[in-house]
């Protein structure tokens, strides 16, 4: 391997959690520099000591973790609620099956489950609904009401569900990836390796060839840099494998639809967030920040055709709420409040949800399998 770039640290507490660098420190001394993609994964889902793994747990540390970013249903119900919306023009396009099945892989502390069943109730009282929520810092099940909690997908499916509709929101920008580069006409990939001064990048060979059919064309400029999520084609296989007639909505940050609105930079987007604040040094910190990469919709819908999932719209997040009633949702939910102050906070989080600049940026993306007519798009 050709070493790259050096990202300078003091090997103590400030390059993250002790105990997790000393352990991706070993790892790379047993095995060799490791892929960004192992990194990551450590980095976010080590147990006991990653990012996601210690929000799971409920934990807090002088980093203040839990703070660092606000999904959109963190940000105001109304997101929710129109998600709702949306879903209940599937479950009709479906021709209103009973029950309606949804599951949510990535569903956090279950913040949009409860929003969106409790749209349903609002809008479609009499509706029977069978929702699942997956995500590894599941709650013990205790009771038989909505949401049925999974640990994962693979659980999901191993109990031979079957399901109408899968949404997610922030769950493809969470996924390990792999940073690759174009050098000499040749594609490289990043590793990660362990020097005095801490972390260190290397470049290699392709870890795995298949990556190069994930990245598609997006990388054919000598001097590129980005990210391939290399497990993306095996998450598609899975939604689709729980699915024989329904739509999967993606809400993520991201680029390559075909639309000119929806694109983006197609080089790197890895960054990460530390107290509502982004920054590049993704070495650092590790375990006390999240790390982010966008998703590449472009190889979503290509993949997902492998696996019966056809294309069926994409907008950005402004679009879909203002097209799904954002404005009068508002002012409803707005009079309903006690005091101006809430008032004001209602409109301000609503404005929140759709900033060209923020949370508006995010892409709201349709797939569908099977009979069912829909189109994201239908309802502009």
């Amino acid at each position: 391997m050709t070493s790259s770039r050096q990202r300078p640290g003091s090997p103590s507490g400030e390059l993250g959690r002790p105990a997790l660098v000393e352990q991706i420190r070993t790892l790379i001394q047993e095995t060799g520099p490791i892929t960004f993609a192992r990194f990551m994964e450590l980095a976010l889902y080590a147990p006991d000591l990653g990012y996601y793994a210690t929000l799971r747990t409920g934990a807090r540390d002088e980093s203040g973790a839990l703070a660092d970013f606000q999904t959109s249903p963190q940000v105001h119900p109304l997101f929710g609620r129109l998600v709702a919306t949306e879903l209940l023009e599937i479950w009709r396009a479906l021709g209103r099956p009973e029950p309606f099945v949804i599951a949510e892989p990535g569903a956090g502390a279950g913040e949009l489950a409860e929003q969106i069943l409790a749209g349903f109730a609002e809008r479609e009282p009499t509706i029977s609904v069978v929702y699942h929520a997956v995500d590894g810092r599941a709650p013990p099940q205790e009771t038989t009401e909505a949401p049925v909690w999974w640990s994962n997908l693979s659980e999901l499916r191993r109990a031979g569900t079957r399901v109408h509709c899968l949404i997610s929101n922030e769950f493809f920008d969470a996924l390990p990836v792999h940073r690759l580069a174009r050098i000499d006409g040749r594609l490289r990939e990043v590793y990660v390796d362990w020097t005095e001064d801490g972390f260190a990048e290397k470049f290699g060979p392709l870890s795995d060839p298949a990556l190069a059919g994930v990245l598609g064309e997006r990388g054919d400029a000598e001097g590129w840099r980005g990210e391939v999520c290399g497990v993306l084609n095996d998450v598609l296989e899975q939604l689709a494998g729980l699915v024989d007639n329904g739509v999967i909505l993606t809400i993520d940050y991201g680029y390559g639809v075909a639309d000119g609105r929806l694109g983006g930079p197609p080089g790197e987007t890895l960054v990460a967030y530390h107290r509502h604040n982004w920054n590049d040094d993704v070495y650092r910190r590790v375990g006390r920040q999240d790390l982010t990469s966008h998703l590449d919709f472009a190889a979503l819908f290509r993949l997902g055709r492998h696996f019966g999932l056809e294309p069926a719209g994409a907008l950005t997040q402004r679009d879909f709420l203002l097209s799904r009633g954002l404005a009068d949702e508002t002012e409803r939910w707005a009079v309903l409040q006690t005091t101006p102050g809430r008032q004001w906070q209602t409109r301000f989080a609503s404005a929140d949800l759709i900033r060209p600049d923020g949370l508006g940026r995010l892409k709201v993306a349709a797939q569908r399998k099977g009979a069912v007519e829909y189109s994201l798009e239908s309802r502009l």
